[in-house]
Parts: C-alpha cells; sequence; structure tokens
C-alpha cells in the first residue's frame, strides 16, 4: 500500500538488486552544459515529454478496449437468433463505439478507419 523508499534497493538486498537499482537511477550519459549556454542547442528531457508518452499509452489502452468491446458486439450481430430490436440496439452500441474509437485516434494524431 505504500512506495518503498529509495535506500530500501540499497540495503539488506541482494547484488543484482542493488545494481538494477543503480542502473535505473544513474544515467549513464551527460550532454555538456555548454550545448545551451555557448551554442544554444537545446534538448528535450524525458522528463518533458513522459506526461505526454503516459497520456499517449493510456489512450492506446482505451483504444484496444474499445476495439474488443466492437468485436464482441460484431459477434452478437452475427447471431441467427436475435430479435430485430436487438440488431438495432447493437448497430446503434457499434456506431457509439465507432465514434469513440475515432475521437481517441483523433486525440492520438492517427487516422484508422472503423472495422
Amino acid at each position: 500500500g505504500s512506495l518503498p523508499a529509495t535506500a530500501t534497493f540499497f540495503h539488506d538486498t541482494t547484488e543484482d538488486v542493488q545494481k538494477t537499482a543503480v542502473d535505473m537511477l544513474v544515467h549513464k550519459h551527460n550532454l555538456s552544459e555548454n550545448w545551451e549556454h555557448k551554442h544554444q542547442i537545446f534538448t528535450v528531457d524525458e522528463g518533458d515529454v513522459l506526461e505526454q508518452a503516459l497520456s499517449s499509452a493510456t489512450t492506446r489502452l482505451l483504444v484496444h478496449d474499445v476495439q474488443r468491446n466492437i468485436d464482441s458486439v460484431l459477434e452478437a450481430l452475427e447471431n441467427q437468433g436475435i430479435t430485430d430490436d436487438e440488431v438495432t440496439r447493437l448497430l446503434r452500441e457499434k456506431m457509439s463505439l465507432d465514434r469513440k474509437v475515432i475521437d481517441l485516434n483523433e486525440a492520438l494524431g492517427v487516422v484508422i478507419l472503423p472495422k
């Protein structure tokens, strides 16, 4: 229920855990400050794009989930014994899900035609 402190990974643990923790916390390469000060070359830091990357990943998971819902609706439509009212309800649900996929893909900057 709580996040362990960084020190937890360095005391009373195996050497493999300690090495992995060091590899995750220490940057092996570093850019010179002269890039920005002397040459006016600015780089993008991983922290700057982390929020965008997390948002994109979450949106892609949502697209995947909606696509699975569309697949289940399509399977239900293939059943021979469903009523006309049920077909109408399923088609409306599919249209709604298609709109969600289009909106989510638009947020991602992706163009994918619905099934």
